[in-house]
């Protein structure tokens, strides 16, 4: 089963792309993190849960990207309308667990996102 997804790669997502040094590459890692949440969305397609994407807090998850798997990109998950907002990358050397505040930030960020009609990139 093959279902478009709508992906929001918001600006604190660009500008942390420049921060961790990986613009140069944006259009591998919107790739990487497109074909990643296409396969978990054509695998389970009735799911709300991501169980490649790192532990999810209040539909906020992680995704490993980039070269040699070494980032974690953060991003919104509307399953339901195949809506994905991602918010953020870090170096996985900085990763650590985000704190319930966070995610409850993140998370009300991420909601506001996927219900405004903005520049989706689908496919």
């Amino acid at each position: 089963m093959d279902s478009k997804i709508s992906i929001l790669y918001t600006k604190s997502f660009v500008q942390s792309l420049k921060k961790v040094n990986l613009y140069k590459k944006r259009e591998i890692i919107y790739e990487q993190i497109r074909s990643k949440l296409q396969k978990v969305i054509d695998e389970n397609p009735d799911s709300i849960y991501f169980p490649d994407s790192g532990a999810g807090v209040g539909n906020v998850f992680k995704l490993r990207v980039g070269p040699r798997q070494g980032y974690r990109a953060f991003y919104y998950a509307d399953s339901k309308r195949r809506r994905f907002a991602v918010l953020f990358i870090i170096d996985k050397q900085d990763d650590k667990n985000i704190t319930p505040k966070q995610a409850k930030e993140l998370r009300i960020k991420g909601e506001a996102l996927v219900n405004e009609e903005v520049n989706w990139y689908e496919r």
